[in-house]
Protein backbone atom coordinates (compact mmCIF):
# COMPACT_ATOMS: atom_id res chain seq x y z
CA UNK A 1 0.00 0.00 0.00
CA UNK A 2 3.07 2.45 0.92
CA UNK A 3 4.18 1.60 -2.35
CA UNK A 4 1.32 2.50 -4.67
CA UNK A 5 0.70 6.48 -2.47
CA UNK A 6 4.83 6.93 -3.14
CA UNK A 7 4.15 6.30 -7.01
CA UNK A 8 1.17 8.42 -6.89
CA UNK A 9 4.23 11.69 -5.11
CA UNK A 10 6.85 10.47 -7.58
CA UNK A 11 4.79 10.91 -11.34
CA UNK A 12 3.02 14.30 -9.88
CA UNK A 13 6.41 15.67 -8.69
CA UNK A 14 8.40 15.03 -12.19
CA UNK A 15 4.83 15.74 -14.13
CA UNK A 16 6.01 19.32 -11.82
CA UNK A 17 9.82 18.94 -12.82
CA UNK A 18 8.96 18.45 -16.62
CA UNK A 19 7.38 21.79 -16.81
CA UNK A 20 10.17 23.54 -15.53
CA UNK A 21 8.56 24.80 -11.90
CA UNK A 22 5.44 24.73 -9.56
CA UNK A 23 2.92 27.08 -9.90
CA UNK A 24 2.80 29.76 -7.11
CA UNK A 25 -0.99 28.25 -6.45
CA UNK A 26 0.38 24.92 -5.72
CA UNK A 27 3.48 25.77 -3.74
CA UNK A 28 1.28 27.96 -1.31
CA UNK A 29 -1.27 24.69 -0.94
CA UNK A 30 1.98 22.87 0.15
CA UNK A 31 3.07 24.98 2.04
CA UNK A 32 -0.17 25.75 4.16
CA UNK A 33 -0.66 21.93 3.91
CA UNK A 34 2.74 20.76 5.68
CA UNK A 35 2.04 23.39 8.30
CA UNK A 36 -1.37 22.06 8.80
CA UNK A 37 0.08 18.77 8.92
CA UNK A 38 2.87 19.39 11.42
CA UNK A 39 0.04 20.80 13.54
CA UNK A 40 -1.62 17.61 13.73
CA UNK A 41 1.19 15.46 14.20
CA UNK A 42 2.18 17.71 17.50
CA UNK A 43 -1.16 17.60 18.56
CA UNK A 44 -1.40 13.92 17.80
CA UNK A 45 1.57 12.89 19.57
CA UNK A 46 1.04 15.18 23.01
CA UNK A 47 -2.48 13.75 22.96
CA UNK A 48 -4.18 17.27 22.49
CA UNK A 49 -7.66 16.32 21.51
CA UNK A 50 -9.43 19.54 22.05
CA UNK A 51 -6.71 21.22 19.75
CA UNK A 52 -6.62 18.20 17.51
CA UNK A 53 -10.30 18.38 16.67
CA UNK A 54 -9.99 22.20 15.59
CA UNK A 55 -7.77 20.96 12.79
CA UNK A 56 -10.81 18.51 11.70
CA UNK A 57 -13.73 20.16 9.15
CA UNK A 58 -17.11 19.51 10.51
CA UNK A 59 -17.84 16.32 8.55
CA UNK A 60 -15.27 14.10 7.69
CA UNK A 61 -14.95 11.16 5.05
CA UNK A 62 -13.68 7.98 7.42
CA UNK A 63 -12.48 5.34 5.07
CA UNK A 64 -12.13 2.02 7.01
CA UNK A 65 -10.83 -0.04 3.93
CA UNK A 66 -12.58 -1.76 0.82
CA UNK A 67 -13.02 -5.05 2.80
CA UNK A 68 -14.54 -3.21 6.15
CA UNK A 69 -17.15 -0.98 3.84
CA UNK A 70 -18.20 -4.52 1.99
CA UNK A 71 -18.73 -5.99 5.06
CA UNK A 72 -20.86 -3.36 6.23
CA UNK A 73 -22.79 -3.51 3.11
CA UNK A 74 -23.23 -7.27 3.67
CA UNK A 75 -24.59 -6.83 7.33
CA UNK A 76 -27.00 -3.94 6.05
CA UNK A 77 -28.16 -6.62 3.31
CA UNK A 78 -28.79 -9.26 5.88
CA UNK A 79 -30.39 -7.34 8.29
CA UNK A 80 -32.92 -5.76 5.99
CA UNK A 81 -34.21 -8.53 4.31
CA UNK A 82 -34.14 -9.91 8.21
CA UNK A 83 -36.54 -7.55 8.98
CA UNK A 84 -38.73 -8.28 5.28
CA UNK A 85 -38.85 -11.74 5.54
CA UNK A 86 -38.83 -12.57 8.96
CA UNK A 87 -39.61 -9.75 11.17
CA UNK A 88 -42.61 -8.04 9.89
CA UNK A 89 -44.28 -11.27 9.36
CA UNK A 90 -43.71 -12.28 12.89
CA UNK A 91 -41.54 -14.90 12.60
CA UNK A 92 -38.97 -13.42 14.88
CA UNK A 93 -39.39 -10.65 17.52
CA UNK A 94 -37.62 -7.29 17.02
CA UNK A 95 -38.93 -4.28 19.98
CA UNK A 96 -38.89 -1.08 18.28
CA UNK A 97 -38.58 0.83 21.33
CA UNK A 98 -35.35 -1.03 22.36
CA UNK A 99 -33.74 -0.30 19.12
CA UNK A 100 -32.83 3.01 19.92
CA UNK A 101 -30.98 3.62 16.28
CA UNK A 102 -33.36 2.85 13.82
CA UNK A 103 -36.35 2.28 16.19
CA UNK A 104 -38.64 4.93 14.49
CA UNK A 105 -37.96 3.49 11.44
CA UNK A 106 -38.95 0.09 12.37
CA UNK A 107 -42.17 2.02 13.93
CA UNK A 108 -43.19 2.93 10.46
CA UNK A 109 -42.36 -0.12 8.67
CA UNK A 110 -45.22 -1.84 11.10
CA UNK A 111 -47.51 1.18 10.33
CA UNK A 112 -47.29 0.70 6.48
CA UNK A 113 -47.51 -3.22 6.77
CA UNK A 114 -50.56 -3.14 8.97
CA UNK A 115 -51.75 -1.19 5.77
CA UNK A 116 -50.54 -3.43 3.11
CA UNK A 117 -48.04 -6.12 3.56
CA UNK A 118 -46.63 -5.40 0.12
CA UNK A 119 -46.34 -1.65 0.33
CA UNK A 120 -42.71 -1.46 -1.91
CA UNK A 121 -41.77 1.48 0.55
CA UNK A 122 -41.26 -1.18 3.06
CA UNK A 123 -37.89 -2.32 1.34
CA UNK A 124 -36.92 1.20 1.23
CA UNK A 125 -37.69 1.56 5.14
CA UNK A 126 -35.99 -1.78 5.93
CA UNK A 127 -32.80 -0.60 3.81
CA UNK A 128 -32.78 2.88 5.57
CA UNK A 129 -33.16 0.75 8.96
CA UNK A 130 -30.57 -1.68 8.35
CA UNK A 131 -27.95 1.41 7.36
CA UNK A 132 -28.79 2.90 10.51
CA UNK A 133 -28.17 0.12 12.89
CA UNK A 134 -25.33 -0.58 11.20
CA UNK A 135 -23.31 2.11 11.12
CA UNK A 136 -24.60 2.70 15.04
CA UNK A 137 -22.73 -0.71 15.96
CA UNK A 138 -19.69 0.59 13.34
CA UNK A 139 -19.93 4.11 15.38
CA UNK A 140 -19.98 2.22 19.03
CA UNK A 141 -17.40 -0.34 17.88
CA UNK A 142 -15.07 2.90 17.20
CA UNK A 143 -15.51 4.55 19.86
CA UNK A 144 -17.25 3.16 22.62
CA UNK A 145 -20.12 6.04 23.08
CA UNK A 146 -23.30 5.89 24.38
CA UNK A 147 -25.99 5.04 22.43
CA UNK A 148 -27.65 8.23 23.36
CA UNK A 149 -24.79 10.23 21.29
CA UNK A 150 -24.38 7.16 18.71
CA UNK A 151 -27.96 8.35 17.81
CA UNK A 152 -26.97 11.97 17.47
CA UNK A 153 -24.23 11.08 14.77
CA UNK A 154 -26.21 9.18 12.73
CA UNK A 155 -28.95 12.05 11.92
CA UNK A 156 -25.71 13.56 10.38
CA UNK A 157 -23.82 10.55 8.68
CA UNK A 158 -24.13 8.96 5.34
CA UNK A 159 -22.55 5.56 4.22
CA UNK A 160 -21.38 4.86 0.44
CA UNK A 161 -18.36 2.47 -0.72
CA UNK A 162 -16.49 5.74 -0.86
CA UNK A 163 -16.52 5.93 2.89
CA UNK A 164 -18.33 6.80 5.92
CA UNK A 165 -18.90 10.14 6.14
CA UNK A 166 -19.66 11.50 9.66
CA UNK A 167 -19.24 14.09 12.18
CA UNK A 168 -16.01 14.91 13.20
CA UNK A 169 -16.76 14.01 16.72
CA UNK A 170 -16.73 10.49 16.06
CA UNK A 171 -13.48 10.51 14.78
CA UNK A 172 -12.41 12.08 17.55
CA UNK A 173 -14.21 10.01 19.81
CA UNK A 174 -12.06 7.25 18.19
CA UNK A 175 -8.77 9.18 19.49
CA UNK A 176 -10.56 9.61 22.89
CA UNK A 177 -11.30 5.56 23.05
CA UNK A 178 -7.70 4.84 22.29
CA UNK A 179 -6.02 7.20 24.33
CA UNK A 180 -8.02 5.88 27.66
CA UNK A 181 -6.98 2.29 26.74
CA UNK A 182 -2.77 3.91 26.92
CA UNK A 183 -2.53 3.69 23.57
CA UNK A 184 -0.01 6.88 22.03
CA UNK A 185 1.38 7.49 18.50
CA UNK A 186 4.18 8.63 16.75
CA UNK A 187 5.18 9.60 13.24
CA UNK A 188 8.46 7.99 12.06
CA UNK A 189 8.19 9.95 8.55
CA UNK A 190 5.87 11.69 6.02
CA UNK A 191 5.01 12.36 2.79
CA UNK A 192 4.58 15.67 1.41
CA UNK A 193 1.16 17.05 0.24
CA UNK A 194 0.57 15.27 -3.03
CA UNK A 195 -2.56 16.04 -5.09
CA UNK A 196 -4.76 13.01 -7.02
CA UNK A 197 -8.01 12.96 -8.40
CA UNK A 198 -8.80 16.40 -7.12
CA UNK A 199 -7.74 15.77 -3.82
CA UNK A 200 -5.00 16.80 -1.67
CA UNK A 201 -3.45 14.08 0.81
CA UNK A 202 -0.39 13.61 3.09
CA UNK A 203 0.55 9.98 4.32
CA UNK A 204 2.11 9.69 7.67
CA UNK A 205 3.87 6.45 8.73
CA UNK A 206 2.84 6.11 12.73
CA UNK A 207 3.67 4.06 15.57
CA UNK A 208 0.97 3.05 17.75
CA UNK A 209 2.62 2.41 21.06
CA UNK A 210 -0.03 -0.11 22.67
CA UNK A 211 0.86 -0.64 26.78
CA UNK A 212 1.18 -4.72 25.53
CA UNK A 213 2.83 -4.12 21.50
CA UNK A 214 3.66 -1.70 19.32
CA UNK A 215 1.92 -1.68 15.45
CA UNK A 216 3.30 0.15 12.50
CA UNK A 217 0.42 1.49 10.63
CA UNK A 218 -0.04 4.65 8.01
CA UNK A 219 -2.61 7.52 8.49
CA UNK A 220 -4.02 9.21 5.33
CA UNK A 221 -5.11 12.61 5.90
CA UNK A 222 -7.18 14.27 3.37
CA UNK A 223 -7.96 18.16 2.87
CA UNK A 224 -10.34 20.85 1.98
CA UNK A 225 -10.96 24.38 2.04
CA UNK A 226 -13.63 25.82 4.30
CA UNK A 227 -13.43 29.79 3.44
CA UNK A 228 -9.74 30.98 3.85
CA UNK A 229 -8.33 27.67 5.90
CA UNK A 230 -7.58 24.24 5.14
CA UNK A 231 -9.10 21.42 7.23
CA UNK A 232 -8.49 17.45 7.35
CA UNK A 233 -11.84 16.03 5.86
CA UNK A 234 -11.09 12.60 4.97
CA UNK A 235 -9.07 10.01 7.52
CA UNK A 236 -8.15 6.32 6.69
CA UNK A 237 -5.61 3.89 8.49
CA UNK A 238 -3.42 1.42 6.11
CA UNK A 239 -2.60 -1.64 8.03
CA UNK A 240 0.64 -3.55 7.37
Amino acid sequence: MRARWLIVVVVLLTAAALSGCLPKDTIKIENELSKLTDRFIEHLEAEELPELEVLFADHILLYPGRYRLENLVWNMEYLAEFLIEDWLPGLDELDPAEELWGGELLEEMLVKYEQDPNDPALEDLAAAAAERIALGHFFHGLTRADDQVVATWLDESSFSLDGITAPKVVLAGWFVFVYDLGITYEIMGRTGPFETGGRWYVVLDVVEHQPWDDWTYEFVLGFSKAGNMWLIDFFRVIYD
